[in-house]
């Protein structure tokens, strides 16, 4: 067995299964083993392979090479990576377009390699038949990974100039044959329906308006409004909704993820976030006054889609005002995702004074600083270009918020209680939501477990369809970290399944 050591960087593609399965049990699970593993093998693994393979025993020599191929990933060792393909070797991807020559693939990893990020595989299992002349190997491996689990691997290798070379990597993922055809069906809608189309949109309320960005295939509008399950995505206390869920920096944009598997994906900004006219009523804004945007949000959509519900997703703050909507407009609820909610326990003024400053608390609005962009970014958990790249996005769709979000955390939680949201929910964290950094033991990481435990007391009380995950190694901003497409995936797979 061979483990590469490295973060994993694969997406999860459209027709990727979705298991519902809490974080928790994740990480001690399979993620755990995996790990555990590595940290056994990492005296072995980190070095280069100096092993003299037995001249006598063509397949050992094989096997080690393709151990050697998967340790390069894992260090995202480019040259050594490359320099074990034959130079007319092809790697198969596991999306139907990824056939690539070496020279293609290079250009495909090479921003990952570059940065230090390879992929990391396990090989449990392995299977090697040489040719007669013991000059040409065929082989067939099961590999684990940490976002896919199990996948497999096969190809050839051929012996050139004395030295076994990869001719052919193919990469794929066993299907289930229970799961097969709903597999089948999903990523046939999704090679049907083509790149989502973007469109800035307003929903006029008298001399206000509500920006709204729309992204959908438009392969989509074609079908009856039954199949075509729209999405609201909400803004978080800092993050105007656009920045929040568009981001363009390779395939960190939940919009497009989710447009791409045929949602109607409206990103809404409540008043005074964006390009959204200041909020109706109280000029600092807060939850009461964004759920009133909400519903002109939703009549609107209602009248330019012909859909009468949706599935609507709140960050943090945002959660508030997804929740509070769901518990008074339930006929106009599909299901509702309270991503990184907090029930009950207040933000302290004084912290909130000392983090924030006097001024920003009195006033209406408070800037959003390139600071205030990239706080939800964990060193170690997030691509070293994203932080900038998401700041410099994020300002470009707007630099002020109002404050009503801040004085709802100081004042007004909690704002519902799981009682009154009678729709399907999930309740979506990062798992590192419930870790602080302990001071006296230096940067190691500590359970909040009164944090945890008010959260689930809120889902052990909701009356209908509940569902809870944990997305490990992110934060209260998954969707940024550097495995945001396990987010992504968790996101998309409970939004399928909605009856």
């Amino acid at each position: 067995m061979n483990l590469g050591r490295g973060r994993g960087v694969a997406e999860p593609t459209p027709g990727s299964l979705w298991y519902s399965i809490t974080a928790r049990k994740f990480s001690e699970g399979v993620l755990g083993s995996v790990r555990s593993y590595l940290e056994c093998m990492k005296s072995i693994l980190l070095l280069p392979l100096l092993i003299s393979p037995n001249p006598s025993d063509p397949s050992a020599t094989v096997s080690l090479v393709l151990d050697e191929f998967h340790r390069a990933a894992g260090m995202a060792d480019s040259d050594q990576y490359f320099g074990m393909m034959a130079e007319d070797g092809v790697f198969i991807g596991t999306d139907a377009d990824e056939r690539w020559s070496v020279a293609e693939f290079r250009d495909y990893a090479e921003p990952y390699f570059s940065r230090g990020t390879g992929w990391t595989y396990v090989a449990s299992d392995r299977n090697i038949k040489l040719s007669g002349s013991e000059d040409v190997a065929w082989f067939d491996e099961r590999l684990q990974n940490v976002k896919y689990g199990e996948v497999r691997g096969s190809g050839v290798l051929e012996r050139i100039d004395g030295d076994w070379k990869i001719a052919q990597y193919n990469l794929s993922f066993p299907v289930p044959n229970a799961h097969a055809p709903g597999m089948v069906k999903s990523t046939r809608r999704a090679q049907s329906l083509g790149d989502p189309r973007a469109t800035q949109l307003f929903a006029v309320d008298g001399e206000r308006s509500l920006s709204i960005w729309n992204k959908v295939v438009p392969a989509q509008l074609e079908r009856p409004a039954s199949e075509r399950p729209v999405v609201l995505l909400l803004p978080s206390a800092t993050f105007n909704a656009r920045g929040t869920w568009d981001f363009p920096l390779r395939k960190y944009s939940v919009m497009n993820a989710l447009a791409s598997r045929g949602f109607d994906v409206f990103a809404v900004d409540v008043g005074g976030y964006g390009l959204s006219s200041p909020p109706s009523d109280n000029p600092k804004g807060g939850a009461r006054s964004a759920v009133r945007d909400v519903l002109i949000a939703m009549d609107f959509i209602t009248e330019l889609r012909g859909v009468q519900k949706a599935v609507v997703v709140g960050p943090s703050w945002g959660a508030q005002v997804a929740g509070l909507f769901a518990t008074q407009h339930p006929d106009k609820v599909r299901g509702v995702v309270l991503y990184g909610y907090r029930w009950r326990s207040r933000a302290s003024e004084e912290v909130m004074r000392e983090v924030m400053g006097r001024e920003a608390l009195e006033a209406n609005t408070r800037p959003v600083t390139r600071e205030a962009a990239v706080m939800d970014f964990i060193p170690g958990y997030s691509e070293e270009d994203a932080p900038a790249a998401f700041a410099t996005h994020l300002l470009a769709q707007g630099r002020s918020v109002p404050t009503g979000a801040l004085h709802d955390f100081m004042d007004e939680l909690p704002l519902f209680d799981p009682a009154e949201l009678d729709v399907p929910t999930l309740m979506l964290y990062g798992r590192m939501e419930f870790e602080s950094m302990s001071s006296e033991g230096e940067g190691e990481l500590t359970f909040d477990g009164e944090h945890w435990n008010e959260q689930r007391e809120f889902f052990l009380g909701l009356p209908q369809s509940r569902h809870w995950i944990e997305v490990p190694e992110a934060g209260h901003s998954a969707h940024l970290a550097s495995n945001h497409g396990l987010f992504l995936l968790c996101l998309a797979g409970w939004i399928e399944r909605l009856p």
